[in-house]
């Protein structure tokens, strides 16, 4: 391992005409190591398919897919918006299916969902968007209620609602995205 990365590193600095000198680079090219296995992954909602998909690159290398069609464990209908926890653990918007889903993993471990069609607590109208903030909580654009839903965990605990309809101060008109910072 040592002499393989010796060679990547001397390479990179005689071929690449890059010099490092303390961490530091002059030159044209700069070489990254790879970090103790760590890959990026990038996740996918294929809506018409109704699956979600993770890829290894933007190649398409380690393509994984979840889902077909329906309402089940495993089953999505319009999946649509994505957000990754600090564990790892996966959050789906499924549209169609007025729900929230959060899984482990692409096998769909410790499937949970959230969220039956309509317009009170615990309901969804097209739900659209999804984010965490940093101490876990969820937020949901609920499209079709016009409205941004913020709950404690995937029992639906300390729901807090935001928005009616409308084009006022705190109306909207199909909230579909949603980011926290």
């Amino acid at each position: 391992m040592v002499k393989e990365n010796f060679v990547r590193w001397f390479s990179v600095i005689l071929f690449g005409l890059t010099i490092f000198i303390l961490g530091f680079q002059i030159g044209k090219a700069k070489y990254i190591p790879h970090y103790h296995g760590y890959q990026p992954q990038i996740y996918i909602s294929d809506f018409w398919n109704h699956r979600l998909v993770r890829i290894n690159n933007i190649e398409g290398k380690g393509f994984v897919s979840l889902g077909d069609a329906g309402r089940g464990i495993g089953q999505f209908n319009g999946p649509r918006a994505i957000a990754i926890d600090s564990k790892g653990r996966i959050y789906l918007v499924d549209s169609d299916n007025d729900r929230i889903i959060r899984m482990n993993n692409m096998r769909g471990d410790g499937w949970k969902a959230y969220g039956h069609p309509g317009g009170g607590i615990g309901e969804f109208n097209d739900p659209r968007g999804i984010a965490l903030d940093a101490r876990g909580r969820i937020y949901i654009a609920d499209f079709g209620n016009n409205r941004i839903v913020r709950i404690d965990n995937m029992n639906g605990r300390n729901w807090v609602s935001f928005g009616t309809h409308g084009a006022g101060i705190g109306e909207f008109a199909g909230p579909i995205s949603i980011a926290i910072h």
